[in-house]
């Protein structure tokens, strides 16, 4: 696995692991590598400013899978602090903010 830059964060380097682990795979349409990047920068920022997720790591697969798989994994401390369908993302971006980020997400995977 290879980090993607500009996106990867612990909100307490050192702090230890988080108690559980949220991910998600995505399959890139090919093309579209940096519109990705670009987006899980802002899902990165988003989910940052939420300030109940521990870390938040983005790795594209190197060996073993399809050439565009990338790993998203969001650590939290509890399973409350995990987001239910956007909720957490929706009420940092706002309504309008998130909704792009969705159509956008459509349009690269």
């Amino acid at each position: 696995m290879r980090g993607l830059v500009g996106t990867n964060w612990e909100a307490t380097p050192g702090a230890g692991p988080a108690n559980y682990a949220s991910v998600t795979v995505y399959e890139v349409k090919p093309g579209k590598t940096a519109d990705f990047s670009a987006l899980m920068k802002q899902l990165s920022e988003t989910v940052k400013k939420g300030g109940k997720a521990k870390g938040f790591y983005v790795a594209r697969i190197s060996y073993g899978a399809s050439w565009g798989e990338y790993h998203v994994v969001t650590s939290d401390d509890s399973l409350a602090d995990i987001p239910t369908s956007g909720t957490s993302h929706r009420a940092a971006m706002g309504e309008v903010a998130m909704l792009r980020l969705e159509r956008e997400a459509e349009r690269v995977h």
